[in-house]
Parts: structure tokens; sequence; C-alpha cells
């Protein structure tokens, strides 16, 4: 049997057509899945770069991280350091002057000033006619002294010190006390250094405890000032109070050793309390609350001048006697000196 083959001219056309879009359509899947692919790369490679980026992110995190802990513990550890100062009972106040002390009193450090000023007027009746032109009036504004002090005790309150500076009229700086003591149990004190020494009680008494706007004429020209030295000083019972040095002569503060000044100096005083207490002596004033008090003291310096010198040298002996008698809201005070030198 002869079997022949028919095909629909309209249907060829169909088949032909949809085998042309068969085609068409694969290879548009073929494009697109290469488009993909190559997005789907682009992607992994940005999201490696974000993760490399996050993780150096962190990175800058933690090490911020780490210097804001550690500023944190150096705060921490500064609050504890200054707490546990307070917690150890560390004081600080006024007595007499602003102090600082540690809780177990072993330390103690005081600061005190002082400020003089004045205004002063002078009349000479005959005045020299060579000094500024036999002017009569002489008058003027003055700081007086302007002091700084430290004092207090180290290691016990039995190791004192003594620093004290004076701000000049002109305004240079000086250092005019610089000392330390050591006080026996017995009350005995040894002192070493620049300190004023034990003579005329006017001097003895500081400038901030006098009654008058300034000293005697007699205590200005026969007074001990200031010196470098040694002393053994206390008391013998209630009543007797002593005092020994052995320095570099009368004001001789401030004096290098080399200079040609003093071979040596030797100064004692003794006192002998009446009646009363030794506090109320410490000021040439006499309160309304105090009570009746008299003192008496003696004393005297020798000192040998520098020898082998071209400079002329000499050897000085002193002496005094004070009395001086509280009345509870009035006083008394008188002194008579000796000076002989050779």
């Amino acid at each position: 049997m002869n079997h022949s083959c028919f095909t629909h001219p309209s249907l060829g056309v169909a088949i032909a057509l949809a085998a042309a879009t068969t085609s068409g359509a694969l290879g548009t899947a073929t494009n697109t899945d290469a488009d993909l692919q190559q997005q789907i790369a682009e992607l992994r490679d940005e999201v490696a770069r974000l993760r490399s980026a996050d993780d150096t992110s962190n990175w800058l995190t933690e090490q911020r991280a780490s210097e804001i802990r550690g500023l944190v513990h150096d705060v921490l550890s500064d609050a504890d350091t200054r707490s546990s100062l307070l917690g150890s009972g560390m004081n600080a106040g006024y007595d007499g002057g602003f102090f600082l002390g540690s809780a177990d009193g072993n330390y103690r450090l005081r600061i005190a000033g002082r400020h003089q000023f004045r205004y002063v007027y002078n009349f000479q009746s005959d005045p020299d006619p060579t000094v500024f032109g036999g002017d009569r009036h002489r008058s003027g504004f003055e700081n007086r002294r302007t002091r700084l002090a430290f004092s207090g005790h180290i290691i016990n309150p039995q190791w004192t010190y003594q620093i004290q500076g004076n701000f000049g009229q002109t305004g240079g700086f000086s250092v005019i006390d610089a000392n330390l003591a050591y006080r026996f149990d017995n009350g005995m004190r040894v002192r070493v250094g620049q300190f004023r020494q034990p003579f005329m009680r006017e001097d003895d008494t500081s400038s901030g405890r006098q009654q008058a706007v300034e000293r005697s004429l007699i205590n200005g020209r026969f007074s001990q000032g200031r010196t470098q030295g040694i002393e053994l000083s206390g008391r013998a019972g209630d009543n007797f109070g002593y005092a020994v040095t052995f320095s570099e002569g009368f004001r001789n503060n401030n004096t290098p050793w080399q200079a040609e000044t003093t071979e040596f100096a030797f100064t004692g005083k003794v006192e002998y309390l009446v009646v009363g207490n030794w506090r109320q002596f410490r000021d040439f004033s006499s309160w309304s609350d105090e009570e009746f008090g008299v003192l008496l003291g003696l004393g005297a310096h020798w000192q040998r001048g520098e020898y082998g010198t071209s400079t002329a040298s000499n050897e000085m002996f002193r002496a005094t006697a004070d009395a001086m008698v509280q009345f509870g809201g009035a006083n008394i005070f008188g002194a008579v000196v000796m000076n002989h030198q050779d």
C-alpha cells in the first residue's frame, strides 16, 4: 500500500513559526542565565567587601572600647585613691592657720601668712640740711612685712619644722627661718638651722604679736636677730625655762660659712615664771580674760670675731634682764641691756 505525505500550507507555516519562537525563547533564556550568574558574582564580591569592611569596623570598635575601658579604669583608680585618702581620715581645716594632716597625726602641715601695711609720717624740728634738702616732713605708705610661713611635724609630733620667708619692701623674697627640731619625751628640744636666738624678749616675740606698731629703738640697736646654729632648750619644772645656742653670732642670718664674720658665738637665756602660765606670754598684749602673770628673764651672749683676716677683729659680750607683768587687760614691760666690745 502506498502512503502519501500531505502537508497543509497553513500548518507548515505555524510549525515553522513555532520552531522559530522556540529557538528564540531558548536563546533568551540562555542569555538571562548568564546575566544572572554575572550579577550573582557581583553580589558575592559586594558581600565579601562589606564583610571585610564590617570586620575592620568591628576592630576599630574594639580598639575604641579598649581605650575607653582603660580611661575608665584610670579615672576609677584616681577616684579610689582620693576616696581612700578621705576614708583614711586625712583632715584639713583652720587652727590659727590652714592645715593638712594625716589620720594618725604623724604628719601635719600648717600654712600661715602675715601682711603689715602702714602709713608713716615723720617730722623733724631741726633737720640736717644735707639730707633731702632739710625737709622736715617725710611720709609715705609702706609694706612693712609680707610673710609666708610653713610649719608642722613629720614622722611623729616630736619632729617639727619651720620655714618662713618674707617679701621685702621692694618685692624680693628671702628665707628668714628654716629649721628642724626634735623634742624629747622630757620636754627638752634640739633645734638646728636658721632661727631667732633667745636673748631680748622683744625680739623673741613675733612681729605679729607685738602690742605697739613696732619694736622699741633699744631693741633695734641691741637685738639678736636671726642666725644659723644649734640650740638646746627646755623647761625644768613648771616655772623655769632655759635655752642655750652655739651659733655664728648675732644677726648673721643667711651668711655663708666662709664669710669673714664670726669664729663662734654662745648665747644663753633663762626665764622664771613667777605666776601665770607660759601661753599668755607669747605676745605683748594682756587680754581682759587672762589671769595675772609675772615673767622674769636674764640673758647673756658672747661671740668672737673672725681672726687672721685683714678686717678688724673684735669680741663682744652682751647681757640683758627683763620683766613683764600682765594684769588681765593692762601690762608693764621693761628691759635693761649691757653691751661691751673689745
